[in-house]
């Protein structure tokens, strides 16, 4: 798997998050719907909704996704997404 992240993005905090995946937007919806689902937020033409799995319905001003990149000078040998560094900060 490639290893994906992305550091924080908002004035009065920091930190990153990695997370190893297939794809940079597997990463992302993986980031989405796991522990650290709190900083991101689900929404459609009629507002907030439910985690639905389309990455087209999610957002993050800590995390945005045009922020995201992928590490290729980190390796790792896990074989499903996961989270290998979140330490991060926000005000």
């Amino acid at each position: 798997m490639k290893i994906f992240g992305c550091t924080v993005q908002v004035n009065y905090g920091g930190g990153i998050v990695l997370i190893a995946a297939n794809t940079i937007e597997e990463a992302f919806l993986f980031a989405a719907t796991s522990n650290i689902d709190y900083v991101f937020d689900w929404y459609d033409e009629n507002g907030y909704i439910e985690p639905d799995g389309d990455i087209n319905h999610v957002s993050s001003d800590v995390f945005p996704f045009e922020s995201w990149k992928e590490y290729t000078e980190i390796y790792t040998n896990v074989t499903e997404p996961t989270i290998l560094i979140s330490e991060f900060y926000y005000e």
